[in-house]
């Protein structure tokens, strides 16, 4: 997994999952989320406009997550992929 998806996924569990309204945000996106992915798979172009736009979030979850969250988020990763 990509270092930005670590971090990503750091946040989701250290912020968003801690609270009603994330954990609203989190089904909305897991949702939803499905076809836009297929969407995107279909188009290089729209694929980087997406991250273009991820890219904020993405520095704002670098900031404010923990080593701690980023390293259990990575330790958790790794037993995925065995």
């Amino acid at each position: 997994m990509a270092t930005e998806v670590r971090y990503l996924r750091a946040f989701r569990d250290q912020y968003l999952l801690t609270n009603a309204l994330g954990r609203k945000f989190v089904q909305l996106y897991y949702r939803l989320s499905p076809p836009v992915a297929d969407w995107l798979r279909a188009d290089d172009q729209r694929r980087s406009v997406v991250r273009a736009l991820l890219s904020p979030f993405v520095s704002v979850s670098r900031l404010v997550v923990s080593e701690e969250a980023y390293d259990a988020q990575t330790e958790a990763d790794r037993s995925i992929a065995d």
